[in-house]
């Protein structure tokens, strides 16, 4: 009995499950507490991590999300501006035709490119003339003033749009202005240049065409300036009054100089044509009129300011050798080559002085100012009609813009003491604040000269001093003498005879 009891009891200690965990364990069964820091992961932890996820999780896709919008929006931009140029280019290709645009409105367009409808709404403006009131829109080719037609240039804005919010809405614009073929079309990517001309004589445009042409200078640091772009050209100013040279680089560093030039017969405000040579800082120069504007702007019309230029009046010039005591000389009596001085109430400067020491002046060409001009021989300030005690030529504007002025010139006659020692020098009389040096004649045997009045210096060629100074103020009547430079007209009864010098 005992033996069966005792097989009894090792068969349920072998039945019974090992354990393979800490004592711990077993005191947690038995409701003991559990060691801080050895709890399980529980349900709140659990619920904040995953809303932690869900966060980075839509963070992420509404980043994503937001490039391919991103990406689609810059796509159908890039349409967009595309589409706009197109219709741009459309209407300079019209303008270019010389096609009529409209005058003002709006004009729809409709175009569907992957998909996506655009609408492009076109906007015209004609530029208009500004009123003899003030009152217009600006214009490229505006007139000082006057009721004057409207000039063929328009503005021109594109506006495209495309379903959808945002830039869809807003949409993409681009803007430009656009002329007929005769004054060229604009080039967004280049700039242009408007010539403006008018005859300064009425509120009318000029309906004369003018011919022009246009040179950039370099300003910019020196091997800097671009190659192989486009810094001339040319062209007329038509009926209107303007012309518009398109295509030039607007490159900071070149500026632009217009010249009116190959316009026989007109001259401008300030005397300057395409015959007439001015003397300016004691040189004879051509002058046609000029403007200079500049940097240019790509895809904005530079205008000049206005340039004036109308039919002048030829008037022919004839100098006519006379005594000091108004009979006319000999015919033998050769005269020089001499400047000639115009003043009109007209001019800003006062007057201008026209002449070529190598070429006789016959005739000049004059700006149709209503009050007319006064005309002397001479380009000194001791010539001038006031320091000269003398009567100015007065030239009145014909009609038929022509006319002809006779110019005295008092002859002096001069002798040179003992001249054999010096037999081939030459005796001349220079002016005195002017630029003209005028020959009288071998030093053996000096000739009579006529002379425009002033002072003058009596030289040689060789520059051989005489035994003193000699300077001389011609005048109508006669000339004085004076051992020094004279500072205004002297008093008294001028020399009719013959001057005499002596060499040293």
């Amino acid at each position: 009995m005992v033996e069966v009891r005792a097989l009894a009891r090792a068969m349920r200690l072998r039945a019974r499950p090992r354990r393979t965990v800490s004592g711990d364990y077993d005191k947690a069964r038995a409701g003991a507490p559990m060691p801080a820091g050895d709890a399980g992961f529980g349900l709140v932890e659990t619920i904040v991590a995953l809303v932690v996820l869900a966060l980075v999780m839509m963070s992420t896709f509404l980043g994503v999300r937001s490039l391919i919008s991103g990406a689609a929006t810059d796509r159908l931009a890039v349409e967009a501006a595309s589409y706009a140029s197109n219709e741009i280019q459309y209407y300079q290709a019209q303008a270019e035709q010389d096609q009529l645009l409209p005058s003002t409105g709006t004009v729809t367009a409709h175009e569907t490119m992957n998909g996506v409808e655009f609408t492009a709404t076109v906007t015209f403006t004609a530029i208009a003339q500004e009123s003899s009131s003030g009152s217009g829109l600006d214009t490229l080719c505006s007139l000082s003033s006057g009721s004057l037609d409207p000039l063929e240039i328009w503005d021109l804005a594109v506006k495209v749009t495309w379903p959808g919010p945002g830039l869809g809405k807003t949409g993409v614009e681009q803007h430009t202005q656009i002329a007929p073929a005769e004054a060229g079309a604009i080039d967004e990517g280049e700039g242009e240049i408007a010539v403006v001309v008018d005859d300064g004589l009425d509120s009318q445009p000029l309906d004369s065409p003018i011919d022009f042409s246009v040179a950039a200078s370099w300003t910019g640091q020196s091997g800097d300036e671009p190659t192989g772009t486009t810094t001339s050209g040319s062209g007329n100013t038509g009926s209107d009054g303007c012309g518009v040279v398109p295509g030039l680089d607007p490159t900071a560093g070149w500026d632009y100089t217009v010249t009116l030039s190959d316009n026989s017969g007109w001259v401008s405000t300030t005397e300057q044509s395409d015959s007439n040579e001015i003397i300016t800082g004691g040189k004879t120069v051509v002058n046609d009129p000029t403007e200079t504007v500049g940097p240019l702007t790509a895809g904005e019309v530079t205008t000049t300011p206005t340039m004036y230029l109308a039919e002048g009046q030829t008037e022919a010039l004839t100098f006519e050798a006379v005594s000091f005591s108004g009979a006319a000389e000999p015919a033998s009596v050769t005269v020089p080559d001499v400047p000639v001085t115009v003043s009109s109430a007209g001019l800003t400067s006062g007057s201008y002085t026209f002449g070529n020491s190598s070429t006789p002046l016959s005739s000049l060409l004059l700006y149709p100012y209503p009050s007319g001009y006064s005309i002397w021989a001479g380009d000194s300030t001791s010539a001038e009609p006031t320091n000269s005690d003398s009567q100015p030529v007065s030239v009145p504007i014909d009609s038929s813009l022509t006319g002809g002025a006779t110019i005295e010139l008092p002859t002096l006659t001069t002798a040179v003491t003992d001249p054999a020692a010096d037999s081939g020098d030459t005796l001349e009389a220079a002016e005195v604040g002017g630029s003209y040096s005028y020959s009288l004649g071998p030093v053996a045997s000096p000739s009579p000269t006529p002379l425009p009045l002033g002072e003058y210096e009596i030289t040689t060629a060789s520059g051989k001093a005489l035994s003193h100074a000699v300077y001389l103020w011609i005048t109508p009547k006669g000339y004085y003498t004076s051992g020094s430079e004279m500072s205004s007209l002297p008093s008294g009864s001028p020399s009719t005879g013959t001057l005499s010098v002596t060499l040293s």
